[in-house]
């Protein structure tokens, strides 16, 4: 996939005076070299004696065919006139006995001195020729190479010119080329193709479109995705709690059922059918409970996060919760429970539901005959741990650590247990950007907190809203004997 690279993008219009700039320079360099070889290849071949005389012997002979076949006299202006513009000759000079009787670049005869016609005789070749009055000395100048110095001439620029256009379409077929590619990537994608890549080539803003377009189609499949996801884990939600909520549901309505008929023969068996009636239905009232925070988990909204000390973040709410427990006669070990300065970036909403699943989850299934193990401090991670290690520590990054360890009640009751308890910590856990590990073995569970450390803010401390503290943290405030955790 194409990366962006800001340092070193460019522009249509920046590309365009690139390329014609080069073109120029090419053009300049294409001009010179044609120049330079058609000069040398014409003047080595179109320049030497050899060449005029055999030219000047066709001309004469021309002349004098055409001065027998028309009677041409010296003095015949008109029809040397049109003999001349017929030929390849530029300077046509016709001499009868010193006297200049022709010439064919001057609009009227001129009588020439003796020293000018001696001149002009000396320094020109001479031919005689017979005219109707008599013999002559004629003097012609030929342009015989005219046609081919005129040819180079074109090409010397035609060429030069053709290469010019030439790379200038090149660039802009290019460019069109790559636009029709886009234009069909885009047709792919109003027909639903989402998977095809999004053809992305050179550097400029035309490049920058085609990222945008496929920045958008990577979105677009993500959100596809994560809604895809959602329909599966709702599908999987609904599947599980229908087969989870049919198991108290049917012995429920045959309790119902016979208590209906009257199908009991004394009080004590009346009593035992309400009293499982009224075990299956609170059984029930778990499960809906669950799969509604199960529910408001799953919206994933924007939640509300603030920083604060760990002390004011889960200090109360776990002492509420280890005071509660021992209530219960759960045998508390708070020894590794400390207080620090350390800030974390929280939502106390969450924090008490997580705490109020937890101890749920402890009521139920942790041996009352063993220890509670709570841990609270705050870890740096250890560069020289293993890989699993260090990305549970978020990369070596300090962290409030907080644990609960119990051994397992053999005898707790695992038939109505959804699992949704752990799955709402864990997702909560993720929206608040820490992290949650799950330990259970055989004999032991242990699930830890990790809320990575933050730099401390001056923030007014929020208190959590009373609907969605625990039962456990209220009556923790109502009651004056609650026990303090042991700090160090």
């Amino acid at each position: 996939m194409f990366q962006k690279n800001e340092k070193y993008r460019t522009t249509l219009s920046r590309e365009l005076i690139c390329v014609i700039a080069a073109a120029l320079v090419g053009v300049v360099l294409i001009y010179f070299i044609l120049s330079t070889l058609s000069g040398s290849f014409l003047d080595s071949h179109f320049t030497t004696d050899e060449y005029y005389q055999s030219e000047d012997a066709k001309i004469i002979s021309s002349l004098k065919e055409y001065i027998r076949e028309y009677h041409v006299s010296s003095d015949d202006r008109y029809i040397m006139d049109q003999w001349v513009e017929a030929n390849p000759v530029s300077y046509v000079a016709i001499y009868r006995e010193g006297r200049l009787a022709y010439l064919s670049d001057s609009t009227s005869n001129k009588e020439w001195s003796k020293l000018e016609y001696e001149s002009a005789y000396e320094q020109s070749v001479a031919y005689n020729l017979t005219f109707e009055d008599g013999d002559c000395d004629v003097i012609i100048s030929g342009q015989y190479a005219e046609f081919y110095y005129n040819l180079a001439n074109f090409l010397k620029l035609a060429i030069p010119a053709v290469f010019f256009f030439a790379v200038l379409l090149l660039v802009i077929r290019q460019k069109v080329k790559y636009i029709v590619r886009l234009d069909q990537d885009v047709d792919a994608l109003q027909r639903g193709e989402f998977d095809r890549e999004i053809h992305i080539e050179g550097r400029d803003e035309l490049t920058t479109l085609a990222e945008s377009i496929d920045e958008m189609r990577n979105a677009y499949n993500q959100k596809i995705d994560e809604i895809n996801r959602m329909f599966d884990d709702n599908r999987e939600f609904v599947t599980e709690m229908s087969h989870d909520m049919r198991t108290p549901m049917t012995p429920l309505l045959v309790y119902l059922g016979m208590l209906r008929d009257k199908r009991y023969e004394t009080d004590e068996e009346h009593d035992n059918y309400v009293l499982k009636a009224n075990e299956k239905a609170v059984q029930l009232k778990h499960m809906s409970d669950n799969m509604f925070a199960s529910l408001l988990v799953n919206q994933r909204a924007e939640i509300e996060l603030s920083v604060m000390s760990m002390s004011v973040a889960f200090y109360d709410q776990m002492s509420a919760l280890a005071d509660y427990l021992g209530t219960e006669g759960f045998l508390i070990d708070a020894e590794n429970v400390r207080r620090s300065d350390a800030s974390v970036l929280v939502n106390l909403d969450f924090c008490a539901r997580i705490f109020d699943n937890i101890m749920s989850n402890i009521l139920k299934y942790a041996d009352q005959q063993e220890p509670l193990h709570i841990y609270m401090d705050v870890e740096d991670g250890d560069p020289g741990q293993d890989e699993e290690a260090a990305v549970r520590d978020e990369g070596g990054k300090r962290c409030v650590v907080i644990r609960f360890s119990n051994t397992i009640n053999e005898r707790a009751d695992y038939s109505y247990s959804t699992g949704f308890g752990v799955k709402n910590i864990h997702k909560m856990m993720d929206q608040m950007n820490a992290e949650c590990v799950v330990d259970q073995q055989t004999e032991t569970y242990a699930i830890e907190l990790r809320f990575p450390v933050v730099e401390p803010v001056t923030v007014q401390e929020p208190k959590p809203n009373p609907e969605t503290r625990s039962p456990a943290a209220a009556e923790a405030e109502n009651d004056t004997s609650v026990v303090e955790l042991s700090e160090e």
